[in-house]
Parts: C-alpha cells; sequence; structure tokens
C-alpha cells in the first residue's frame, strides 16, 4: 500500500503542476527536477514517519509510543515552517532581472 499510495501522491503532484501551467507552455528540465526532488523529499519524510509509527505500534505503551508521537508532530509542524522561511528568505529571481 504504501508504493501505491506514493504512486497516487506523485501522479496528483504531476496534475497540480500540470495545471498551475498553460497548455503550450515550455517547461525546463531544471523546474521538473526542483519539482520531482520536492515530491522525494516528501515520500522520504512520510515514509520514515509510516515507518518509525508502525514501529511503535509494536510496543504496547509506554514512554517509547509518546516520544515517537510527538517526534511525528514536531516534524509534521516543523517542515511547512522551515519551507515557509527558505522560501521568504530567497529573492524573487523573476524581479531581480527587471530592476
Amino acid at each position: 500500500t504504501a508504493v501505491l499510495a506514493a504512486l497516487l501522491y506523485l501522479f496528483h503532484t504531476t496534475a497540480a503542476l500540470l495545471a498551475a501551467l498553460p497548455p503550450v507552455a515550455r517547461v525546463e528540465p531544471a523546474v521538473l527536477v526542483r519539482w520531482y526532488g520536492h515530491a522525494a523529499g516528501v515520500l522520504v519524510l512520510a515514509e520514515a514517519v509510516g515507518l518509525a509509527m508502525s514501529l511503535a505500534g509494536r510496543v504496547t505503551g509506554g514512554i517509547l509510543v509518546d516520544l515517537v508521537g510527538l517526534a511525528g508532530v514536531v516534524v509534521l509542524a516543523g517542515v511547512p515552517v522551515l519551507l515557509a522561511r527558505r522560501a521568504a528568505g530567497r529573492p524573487d529571481r523573476r524581479r531581480a532581472g527587471e530592476s
């Protein structure tokens, strides 16, 4: 099921990219590499959290389950914040050449 979920995510993210582009747009290969690199990062993170939760599910209660759950929440909340800060720190490349 993890493979099917990954394929569904890749299909969905590709559809989102295509929906954002005009029908006759020419896309640079670097854009696709960055787009699918981001998708790969999301998949690796999701698989890591899924694996940690499946391993924690075998433990019947205790501090380990609590720590894994807390770590999952921190990762799920922290990654978007870090990505937003990283994106906010970059200058807009399209506007840089206009000045």
